[in-house]
């Protein structure tokens, strides 16, 4: 019989909080954009140099986009071949990085 509970690997509750987890990334890698954009419109540069190059390329919401889905994409590739709990820990990782650099851009403004 079939379950939903059990995708993608399993158990409920480990399945759970990684898509809490990867909610908690997206949400603070949002925040993240908000605060850049709100801090380059009073005069701040961006002060990561990859960033900064790609925004230059294709525009702030086109980079933030992109640099958001290459995180998504390590965090799958987590998933795919180390398993749910690495992929956790990346995904919460990363939105504790992206959640202070939120405050501090908004501290800035």
């Amino acid at each position: 019989m079939f379950d939903p509970r059990t995708l993608p690997n399993g158990a409920f509750w480990p399945n759970l909080g990684l898509f809490a987890s990867i909610g908690l990334m997206i949400g603070a890698q949002v925040a993240d954009y908000i605060t850049t954009v709100k801090g380059m419109d009073k005069g701040l540069v961006e002060g990561n140099p990859i960033q900064k190059w790609l925004f230059g390329k294709i525009g702030v919401a086109a980079g933030s986009f992109v640099s958001m889905s290459a995180t998504l994409l390590v965090n799958f590739l987590f998933l795919g071949f180390a398993g749910i709990a690495p992929a956790t820990v990346f995904a919460l990782g990363v939105a504790a990085a992206e959640t202070v650099q939120a405050i501090l851009n908004y501290r800035k403004l």
